[in-house]
């Protein structure tokens, strides 16, 4: 074993414009075992303290952004090693195909096969498409940009200063728009359409229902038009291939035709029931089938809400034709419909208990049937499936609309303080009431309608029995 005295070494790192440079890994190596290591930073040089080698030479390592950018023996006698460092920096604008800055990250970086030890050098972002790579070495390197399954690569020599580019991203994906009204059922394309903005600049002027066009990823916002007029608006995050399903402002004239035609049917046979051309039992089975037909144009569930200073307010109703829950936000005089978010399987679930309502108003339809034509009581059979399906499509609509309003607001019935977000992001808090709607209690109806069918047949054939007698 050689005792020797200690050495200090200083070694100073600076670039072609005499700056320090900071984060170089350096490392101190003798008969190839690392020694010594550090890192410069906040502008200063590192200083190495090692006994001082009478056989033997230390070998100084430095390694930045993946490159070895010095490697050499160390004088035995050297105190002060002074490393020049070329540096240059990378600028690149981006642009997507409508001439944009990319409204998505786009993840970009360099790497370089002249790397010791790869890695992904990150830019600074202004926040207006362009990208700076600060201090880099001098090398080949290529650009990496991606989204989704879109992938660009550009390569760029940095021997010198005043590297700059601008690159055309090409990622595009399709985007078509449907059109409900303001109870979710489809609309026409006549005298409708669809203009498309991104930040404030329109970039689709005319566009048909269904049809489809090609965008770059960001955020969008859709407009529908109708005479002139403002129907509905929407804003979507372009990130894929999209149908997308803007609710408007336009009423459907079915609904009321339909509640029309029901009231008109009741008072007919009202009308006959009085002047005794239908009996009793005929005329409460046609209520309860009216019953059912109500029924599906009225929501099903509702909740109201509204600020206290009636600066906004928030309506949803759920139907069971079509299978949707329709939220309306209003704010500034101004409505905003769209499609509330529900489970997929619930939405089944709704089709289901749709079928099921079905084949109550046909099997109460065909009670009719054993008396006109047999003159026999089949009908009670029937009827009483039919109140039986009925009563079950209460039961589990209540149920499963129970536990889809568990999540969000703990009860199917109830009233409190909603926290909403207005679609200009503003957060307001309404006093909300909610609960099961006038749909709901008009199957109850239907139900105990055909259950007093049933039982007044049963009364009056006993009172005959009797009478005869």
């Amino acid at each position: 074993i050689f005792c020797t005295w200690p050495k200090n070494i200083e070694i100073n790192i600076r670039d072609q414009n005499n700056k320090c440079v900071n984060n170089v890994e350096l490392s101190l190596y003798k008969n190839d075992t690392i020694i010594l290591s550090n890192m410069t930073e906040n502008d200063q040089s590192v200083m190495f303290n090692v006994p001082f080698n009478l056989f033997d030479h230390y070998i100084l390592k430095g390694f930045y952004k993946g490159f070895n950018i010095y490697e050499e023996k160390i004088p035995k006698f050297s105190k002060n090693i002074d490393i020049k460092l070329n540096l240059f920096d990378l600028t690149i604008k981006v642009k997507d195909t409508l001439g944009f800055p990319p409204g998505v990250n786009l993840r970009p970086y360099l790497t370089s096969s002249e790397m010791f030890e790869k890695q992904e050098l990150s830019p600074y972002y202004n926040k207006c498409g362009t990208y700076k790579f600060k201090n880099l070495p001098s090398a080949v390197y290529a650009l990496h940009l991606s989204h989704g399954s879109f992938k660009q690569e550009v390569n760029f020599n940095i021997y010198s200063e005043g590297n700059s580019a601008e690159i055309v991203f090409p990622a595009e994906y399709f985007l078509s728009v449907e059109l409900l009204g303001s109870r979710g059922v489809l609309l026409s394309d006549e005298g409708k359409n669809i203009k498309i903005y991104r930040d404030g600049k329109l970039v689709v002027e005319s566009l048909s229902q269904r049809e489809k066009v090609s965008l770059p990823p960001a955020e969008y916002k859709v407009y529908v038009e109708s005479g002139g007029k403002g129907i509905g608006i929407d804003t979507v995050m372009l990130l894929n291939d999209k149908e997308i399903k803007i609710v408007t402002t336009e009423e459907s004239i079915i609904p009321f035709l339909i509640m029309i035609l029901t009231i008109i049917f009741i008072i007919q046979i009202t009308v006959l029931f009085i002047i005794k051309r239908i009996s009793l039992n005929s005329f409460l089975k046609l209520l309860a089938m009216t019953f059912i037909v109500i029924s599906l144009v009225m929501p099903w569930w509702v909740l109201n809400a509204s600020t206290n200073d009636g600066y906004a307010s928030k309506n949803s109703e759920m139907f069971l034709i079509p299978q949707v829950m329709i939220e309306e936000v209003k704010y500034d005089d101004t409505a905003y419909l769209q499609l509330a978010t529900i489970p997929e399987v619930f939405t089944d679930f709704l089709g289901l208990l749709l079928l099921i309502i079905s084949v109550g108003f046909v099997l109460i339809g065909i009670s009719f049937l054993p008396n006109i034509f047999y003159k026999k009581r089949f009908y009670k059979l029937l009827i009483s499936m039919s109140i039986l399906f009925l009563i079950m499509v209460s039961l589990a609509y209540y149920f499963g609309m129970s536990k889809i309003t568990e999540i969000s607001l703990g009860t199917i019935q109830g009233e409190g303080v909603l926290e909403v977000i207005l679609p200009n992001e503003e957060t307001v808090f309404m006093h909300s009431t909610w609960g099961l709607g006038l749909g709901f209690y008009f199957c109850i109806l239907s139900a105990i309608t055909a259950l007093f069918a049933g039982i007044s047949d049963f009364v009056r054939k006993k009172w005959l029995k009797n009478f005869k007698k």
